[in-house]
């Protein structure tokens, strides 16, 4: 008779497996079409950004929390409208992004020269940051479709290695007597 440590560990390596193959699945499916996976993922992101909004809306009326309670609100009520946000418009998500980079870019910039002015170390670093950022929102914002198919396959070889790896944990937590057991007949 096996203990419930056996199959806890015999189960174990199958969770892993599955879940390896199911993520090498997926990997492929990106690479057929990033666009549209890498959409659904942030659309799953959106959903996430809800439920933690709902989460924190309940916990702020848990005992305890009557001082937190207004700034945990505050946050729920954020979560969820930007969670709303990201599922309504995941198509403009990529561009939305652009946008914030640009604009966190030249905020970085003004602050850069008002260092500057002032005499600091570090406005050179800053600017250069700066700069680079203004630089890549804009250039998320134009070609946000090319970068949208790159951040997928990037994606895609992430999700592909990890599977993989998974994978081959698995096979190999497969103990010598759990194949023994396997190959012998009943």
């Amino acid at each position: 008779m096996k203990t419930s440590k056996t199959t806890s560990g015999s189960s174990a390596w199958l969770a892993l497996l599955v879940c390896g193959i199911a993520l090498v699945a997926l990997s492929i499916a990106t690479f057929v079409n990033a666009e549209k996976v890498l959409g659904l993922l942030i659309y799953i992101a959106g959903v996430a950004l809800c439920g933690a909004g709902v989460a924190l809306g309940v916990s702020a009326f848990l005992p305890g929390r009557r001082e937190e309670r207004p700034r945990l609100l505050t946050l729920a009520a954020g979560n969820v409208l930007l969670g709303a946000l990201v599922m309504i418009f995941s198509r403009l998500a990529l561009i939305f992004v652009g946008v914030a980079l640009a604009v966190d870019g030249v905020g970085a910039t003004l602050n850069a020269l008002r260092q500057r002015k002032l005499g600091q170390k570090g406005w050179l670093a800053n600017l250069f940051l700066g700069v680079a950022l203004s630089v890549f929102g804009v250039v998320v914002v134009v070609f946000h479709g090319a970068i949208q198919t790159l951040i997928g396959s990037a994606l895609g070889l992430l999700l592909l290695i990890a599977g993989l790896s998974l994978s081959i944990i698995a096979l190999l937590l497969r103990s010598p007597q759990q194949k023994s057991e396997n190959l012998t007949p009943a």
